[in-house]
């Protein structure tokens, strides 16, 4: 488990900053009639957003729930997940929004890891064999924890005890570096940093509208929708990315800022073009993209600006920004929060490195989480130094702006359309097939979704096994996004002379492969 006291940006001398019942209560406050939340031609005030919260809270307090209780929530994008975080931040909980792709093996993985006291569940989704101690409820009906009719009563919400500037309030999965995943916990000090920082840097205010169709479980879904909350603006709710329903909820609803990874830009304005939706309320688009898309935004809505950034969900979104017309080839400038350096060999920072000097990547202020859910000796290794280890690397040029050089080697990521994808999860499910003796993942670089995962693998003596079998195998094991669209099979992985696997050489290969 976590321990508050031990919150990594609190140690580091980062000054207290409000809890996040604060930030919904003084929205209700001076702003209780402008918009909160928009979804499928309906609204919801800041005033009525913190009625609602109360209500929630109200119902999760008479479940009994202990404080700092994690409850789970699987389901697609809906307004009710962020009045739940609301109510967890008014409430003392924790809110852990869980990933509606997994496959039941993964889900049960991460449900374990958790232990959530209960359950909310999107129609049509099942969490398998678990059976959370409160129970498991939905979004509609007399069971729903989310209902309009949920009016707070004086005395219950008075009774409400509201989680701490540095408690746990969020827990977001990433990916798993070792086979399993990891839990980020993040506190609404952690949010408020991280969505100061953005507000700072692509300028939010109250008339600020975030387009919110990436998915809540991930750190930019939930992060930009909280940013938006704290600058007094709005978040437009849509189920799941969709092009055309984007692009049509941008024009409809003069979304403002909208976060983004290829292909998610590059679709939005071929459906703008196709279907003439007016995107001239877009002012920041944040996230990575190739150059060419970045210039075609700039040049058919010139009031749009695209930032590159550079970010983790451990550090609660971006803690870099850069235009990407003024600093390409770079991730920009540390956040005003932020305090960023590079390692030497044993992991301590450097204090002035040259600019070709390329070392891990350090990260030290007040967005940086709690820790990972459970992991004190994990945690004892990513914060060492007093810095938070990214496991990526990178160099600081003249200007101080970061040049992202790539994955640690012995934190490899792919990155596929937005998700992350640990080569080590892949690699232990494709071992599990009875064929194969070895197998090696890694990305390969694609045109429309940067990167897809691929593997190399050894087959065991005499064994014969098509790529679109074992991809087979790996279906009800793995979700969808991490499943390897390109196999080979080779007599023996490359190594280097000690004995490891050399991705470099096995790209290469992989490579070779895919032009035969």
């Amino acid at each position: 488990m976590v321990d508050s006291t031990e919150k990594f940006g609190a140690s580091s001398g980062a000054a207290r900053v409000a809890d996040w019942a604060s930030v919904l209560r003084r929205n209700a406050e001076i702003r209780g009639e402008r918009p909160a939340l928009f979804w499928e031609g309906a609204a919801m005030s800041h005033r009525v957003f913190l009625r609602r919260a109360l209500g929630m809270a109200a119902r999760l307090k008479a479940l009994g729930l202990s404080r700092g209780a994690r409850i789970a929530v699987v389901s697609e994008n809906r307004p009710e997940i962020l009045v739940m975080l609301g109510a967890c931040a008014l409430g003392g909980w924790t809110l852990a929004p869980v990933s509606w792709r997994l496959t039941q093996e993964e889900l049960a993985g991460v449900l374990a890891d958790c232990a959530p006291e209960a359950a909310i569940l999107g129609a049509g989704l099942s969490l398998g064999d678990f059976k959370p101690e409160k129970g498991i409820f939905g979004f509609e009906g007399p069971q729903a924890l989310a209902s309009e009719a949920l009016e707070p009563a004086a005395e219950a919400a008075a009774a409400l005890e509201p989680a701490g500037a540095d408690d746990p309030l969020c827990l977001i999965y990433t990916a798993a570096v070792e086979g399993q995943p990891r839990g980020a916990t993040l506190s609404g000090a952690n949010l408020i940093a991280a969505g100061a920082q953005l507000a700072h840097a692509v300028g939010l205010d109250e008339n600020s509208v975030f387009l919110g169709a990436l998915p809540n479980f991930h750190i930019v879904g939930m992060g930009f929708a909280a940013a938006a909350q704290l600058a007094g603006g709005a978040t437009l709710v849509q189920p799941r990315f969709e092009a055309s329903a984007a692009a049509a909820g941008i024009a409809a609803h003069g979304v403002t800022l909208a976060g983004s990874f290829p292909p998610i830009l590059e679709q939005i304005l071929e459906a703008a073009q196709k279907d003439g939706a007016d995107l001239s309320s877009l002012r920041a688009v944040v996230g990575i993209e190739a150059p060419g898309v970045i210039a075609r935004l700039h040049e058919a809505w010139p009031k749009a600006r695209f930032w590159l950034g550079f970010g983790q969900t451990e550090t609660s979104g971006y803690v870099t920004y850069g235009r990407g017309d003024l600093a390409p080839g770079t991730a920009g400038a540390a956040g005003i929060f932020t305090d960023l350096r590079l390692a030497d060999e044993a992991g301590a920072p450097l204090d002035s490195p040259a600019p070709e000097t390329v070392g891990e990547i350090l990260v030290r202020g007040p967005m940086v989480m709690l820790g990972y859910w459970g992991r004190d000796a994990v945690n004892a290794e990513t914060f060492r130094h007093g810095w938070h280890h990214t496991g990526d690397l990178g160099r600081i040029d003249a200007q101080g702006r970061l040049v992202y050089a790539g994955r640690a080697p012995t934190k490899m990521l792919i990155k596929t359309g937005g998700e992350n994808v640990y080569p080590a999860e892949v690699e232990k499910v494709l071992r599990a097939h009875p064929d194969v003796a070895e197998a090696l993942v890694l990305g390969v670089e694609d045109a429309r979704w940067g990167e897809l995962v691929a593997a190399l693998c050894v087959l065991k003596p005499g064994r014969v096994l098509t790529g679109e079998a074992l991809a087979e195998f790996t279906s009800d094991r793995i979700a969808r996004f991490k499943r390897p669209r390109h196999v080979a099979f080779v007599e023996a992985l490359p190594q280097t002379p000690d004995g490891k696997p050399d991705r470099a050489a096995a790209s290469r290969l992989m490579a070779e492969r895919l032009s035969s």
